[in-house]
């Protein structure tokens, strides 16, 4: 990357990092953030891939990827909103961050059933080429989601029908408490997927340039009908999984240690001094970003809650007009 990109990178990850300390911080002194997971430690992963993504490209995103859901669009206020499950989000109030939905911005929203992206993304990618559009999906899960049988499915049809998909794996090394090697044969999350005729990539996910890079190439190459691609981003989760895992249980004191010496933050930081940057100007972009995402909660927490007039929008069927 050069430097404006890693720069606006760098911003991202900022502010994904600001959105997970102010969430902790709310949250201990009794403020709901319902279905909150933290991202600490994955930035890089989520700024790198939300930086290859155009607007019209399709994201089926994980529901810890704050930086990727900015980087499509979302704005921050109703990002904020959604963690915080009221009406300025982006649902509503009634999904929350596990269903942030802004088709015009190429994110259609989560679903009900876990594992079932995997054949949505296909539905996705099907619609792109019916409609000749120049556009990817790039479909992301964790180490739980990827040890369902749907995705070698969807792998299966992807590489049948050349689908302009790109399967982002995340593995931060747990399923909640599993050791990712407990769930795997091959100890990762790649292994298992190298007989598959499309490319299959093993990346450093805590090197937001290589995983923008790989995955910009990859997405473009779905784009002009290049086929699918399998992307493994090794990363690591500095957090518990969720705000009442107790995560002492499963990972001891050395752990945790090792995995904080692999933060992806003071290495985008350090390669930014390297490209030039003053430590200055980074102390004003963490600063700024601090202070957007403090602002923004301080806007949203009061946000009103979901309506329940508001539960028939938005839907196929309106079963109160069918009983009249």
């Amino acid at each position: 990357m050069d430097r404006d990109k890693l720069t606006e990178a760098y911003r991202l990850m900022l502010l994904s990092r600001a959105i997970d300390e102010k969430c902790t911080e709310i949250a201990f002194e009794g403020v709901a953030v319902p279905n909150y997971h933290g991202a600490r430690g994955q930035e890089a992963l989520y700024a790198g891939v939300g930086l290859s993504l155009q607007i019209d490209d399709q994201l089926l995103y994980n529901y810890r990827a704050f930086a990727t859901l900015l980087a499509k669009g979302v704005k921050l206020e109703e990002l904020v909103a959604d963690l915080l499950m009221n009406a300025n989000g982006t649902s509503r109030g009634h999904g929350g961050i596990m269903h942030v939905t802004a088709p015009e911005r190429g994110i259609p929203g989560r679903n009900g059933v876990f594992g079932s992206k995997f054949g949505i993304a296909l539905g996705l990618a099907q619609a792109l080429v019916l409609q000749r559009r120049k556009a990817a999906v790039v479909c992301m899960f964790g180490e739980a989601e990827g040890n369902r049988g749907g995705l070698y499915e969807a792998l299966n049809i992807a590489a049948l029908r050349q689908l302009p998909i790109v399967f982002i794996a995340e593995n931060n090394g747990y399923a909640v408490a599993a050791p990712t090697s407990l769930l795997y044969s091959t100890g990762d999350m790649s292994g298992m997927m190298a007989g598959f005729p499309m490319p299959v990539l093993k990346l450093d996910g805590n090197d937001v340039e290589q995983v923008g890079t790989e995955t910009e190439r990859l997405v473009e190459r779905a784009r002009d009908g290049g086929g699918p691609a399998f992307v493994e981003c090794v990363t690591v989760r500095l957090d518990p999984h969720h705000l009442h895992d107790d995560q002492s249980r499963y990972r001891d004191s050395n752990m945790l240690d090792d995995a904080w010496k692999l933060d992806p933050m003071p290495r985008a930081r350090a390669r930014l001094l390297e490209l030039g940057l003053s430590t200055a100007e980074l102390e004003r972009e963490e600063a700024a970003a601090v202070a957007k995402v403090g602002h923004a909660f301080d806007a949203m927490l009061d946000g009103p809650p979901a309506s329940l007039d508001a539960v028939f929008a938005h839907t196929y069927f309106d079963s109160r007009k069918a009983l009249q």
